[in-house]
């Protein structure tokens, strides 16, 4: 007498097939489902951070033309006061102050969208060495224009030194180096910005 199968057997065997397939099939789909709200995800992080790049440049091309003015003002300053047109002795901002017409005008430059992606890891899935490079550009910009313009407001705005009767021709030159460098600094931000921009524009076109 031969082994038969129970009946039910076929069926049972069936079913445990589709629900494999059910439970793998609902993998996948769950996969996807986060694949796609992670690209979108990405892509709105990037939009974000494009809006920002594109902001913070305009910000630098008009920083960096009113600073670069202000260090060729200064220069004539300079020249004022060697020459004896001007007193060498008085306080420092009242005879700076002229060379700015506009005011100060420090570039205020924004990082928000970017930490932002960052903590969010919205762009973890995106090109590695073009994502590196954004860093590297927001790096300098902390690192480069900020910090130079936090140096030039602590030690000629923000000093006692600078409201005090003195003789400033030492502090003057002092001044339109610091912005001379600030300018430099900030041109060469603004072509790091023209290099990096077009790249992540790119990636939502």
């Amino acid at each position: 007498m031969g082994f038969a199968l129970p009946h039910w057997l076929p069926r049972a065997a069936l079913e445990a097939t589709l629900i494999v397939f059910a439970v793998v099939l609902g993998f996948l789909v769950n996969e996807w489902r986060e694949d796609r709200d992670s690209a979108v995800e990405a892509e709105l992080a990037l939009s974000r951070i494009v809006v920002e790049l594109e902001a913070n440049l305009a910000t630098l091309e008009t920083a960096q033309a009113y600073h670069e003015q202000i260090g060729e003002n200064l220069a004539g300053l300079e020249q004022q006061l060697a020459s004896g047109e001007l007193p060498s002795e008085g306080r420092l901002l009242d005879i700076a102050m002229s060379s700015m017409p506009q005011g100060i005008s420090p570039p205020i430059l924004s990082d928000v969208a970017w930490t932002y992606a960052g903590q969010t890891g919205a762009l973890d899935q995106l090109d590695f060495e073009l994502m590196a490079e954004v860093a590297r550009l927001y790096s300098v910009q902390e690192l480069g224009a900020e910090t130079t313009w936090q140096m030039i407001a602590e030690t000629f705005f923000f000093n006692e030194e600078s409201f005090e009767l003195r003789d400033v021709t030492a502090k003057v030159t002092f001044m339109r180096l610091a912005f001379v460098e600030l300018a430099a600094q900030e041109d060469s931000l603004i072509h790091a910005y023209r290099t990096v921009l077009p790249q992540v524009r790119e990636l939502i076109e």
